[in-house]
């Protein structure tokens, strides 16, 4: 099947559920054009909607608030030894106070981590005056952004609105994560897709099951034959009585014979809530973030010397220097 006739078919489906238009698509029309895979688990996974795991979204954000809030000034070299902070400096303003006219230095950096974090990159254009001075840092989405070897020059391929612009390694501000070939990192999404898509399916079972019925979950068997017209009948009395969270736990009233089998798997025999709760741990250890500060506590100490040390141990992993800086 060619590309065209995989968009028609992507938009055709769309059309069908009533689930968006072409100026405003579904989310999972977006995941088919931003590259969302499927897992073993039946959901896909992207950046962005692995952020609807509490999980992942709670790391993203510590990590992002904790690495915008560190210190980020520009020093200069004394004639003998040490150094004094250049706040004279254009760079200094540019770092600490206001990367670009829209965002001051705390949001440009949060920004900039959770892109990391999640694409495993972050770039941000740098722009520059009539002095070749950079004058602001205007950040580029990741999705948008490719580092490519063209001819033995590395450069950097923005995407926008069907436009490609090729930026120069001195024109943007990359910060890489863990990489395998020197100029793109790996995203940590990707590296666990399976793993964050086995939590998403954890919670659409838990939602499903007290969405879609509660313990009302089987099979009704009737002693004859059903005509179309009873069939009918039939499943929308039950579904009408029965069915929804509002009518869990009922007195289930049969007639005509019919009999009532229970074939649905309870939470705790699917070791539902055994499984949430590994996966907590599990995505801790994917963003390097103590499960104390994801609010799980059944695995660490609560003695403060074991909190500041694994505080200091996450702060140190993205910022080596900060412990030296008082």
């Amino acid at each position: 099947m060619g590309i065209i006739q995989s968009v028609i078919k992507v938009f055709e489906r769309q059309r069908k559920t009533k689930e968006g238009t072409i100026s405003q698509p579904s989310s999972w029309v977006v995941d088919f054009f931003r590259g969302g895979k499927a897992t073993p688990s039946g959901v896909d996974v992207t950046e962005e909607n692995s952020l609807q795991v509490s999980t992942v979204y709670a790391c993203v954000d510590i990590l992002s608030n904790t690495v915008a809030s560190l210190p980020l000034f520009v020093y200069k070299r004394k004639t003998g030894r040490g150094r004094d902070k250049a706040s004279d400096h254009y760079i200094y303003r540019l770092l600490h106070d206001t990367p670009n006219q829209y965002m001051n230095s705390f949001d440009f950096r949060k920004l900039r981590m959770a892109h990391k974090v999640l694409w495993g990159n972050s770039y941000a254009e740098i722009e520059f005056d009539r002095s070749n001075r950079p004058v602001a840092l205007w950040p580029i989405p990741p999705w948008r952004c490719q580092p490519k070897l063209e001819q033995g020059k590395l450069v950097y391929v923005v995407k926008n609105d069907g436009l490609e612009v090729r930026l120069e390694p001195f024109q943007v501000l990359h910060g890489k994560g863990l990489s395998l070939d020197g100029f793109r990192g790996l995203s940590r999404i990707a590296m666990a897709r399976n793993s964050i898509g086995l939590t998403m399916a954890a919670e659409e079972f838990g939602a499903r099951f007290f969405g879609e019925g509660a313990n009302v979950g089987g099979v009704v068997m009737h002693p004859g034959e059903l005509s179309d017209k009873g069939f009918a009948h039939l499943k929308e009395s039950l579904n009408d009585k029965y069915a929804g969270l509002g009518k869990a736990h009922r007195l289930m009233l049969l007639e005509e014979g019919l009999k009532y089998e229970k074939v649905g798997i309870p939470p705790e025999d699917a070791q539902f809530l055994q499984t949430r709760q590994y996966q907590i741990a599990d995505h801790a250890r994917i963003f390097n973030v103590p499960l104390h500060l994801l609010q799980s506590h059944e695995k660490s100490t609560s003695w403060g010397s074991g909190l500041e040390g694994a505080n200091n141990g996450i702060l140190g992993l993205f910022y080596p220097s900060l412990l030296d800086i008082r």
